[in-house]
């Protein structure tokens, strides 16, 4: 069974205390470890996120990383994962609906 299917076969009340259990589980691990980014895929995700959203879209389409694969260097647009682009979406959206929210703590 597909996990859309499960969790759609919930009522909307089961829903919304699965989603806060998740949210308050995410938050205890935050708590206990703090918000330390470990390994290196992690902190180049953070990099290019917080490069997206303090220069732009079209800034980063075109950006060539010397730090990425040094000393050759990475052109970054072109070849990052999707996922950036939906984190830089959630934390305009969250911004716009003024809720704080760290960098950090999404990726």
């Amino acid at each position: 069974m597909r996990l859309s299917k499960w969790f759609s076969s919930f009522g909307v009340e089961k829903q919304l205390i699965l989603i806060q259990l998740g949210v308050l589980v995410l938050s205890a691990v935050i708590g206990r470890y703090e918000s330390v980014i470990h390994e290196f895929d992690p902190y180049f995700n953070y990099r290019t996120t917080r490069y997206m959203t303090k220069e732009g879209f079209y800034s980063f389409h075109d950006w060539f990383d010397e730090m990425a694969w040094y000393p050759l260097g990475r052109i970054i647009g072109g070849t990052i994962y999707p996922g950036t682009l939906r984190l830089m979406y959630v934390k305009q959206l969250l911004t716009s609906v003024e809720v704080s929210q760290r960098l950090r703590h999404s990726c």
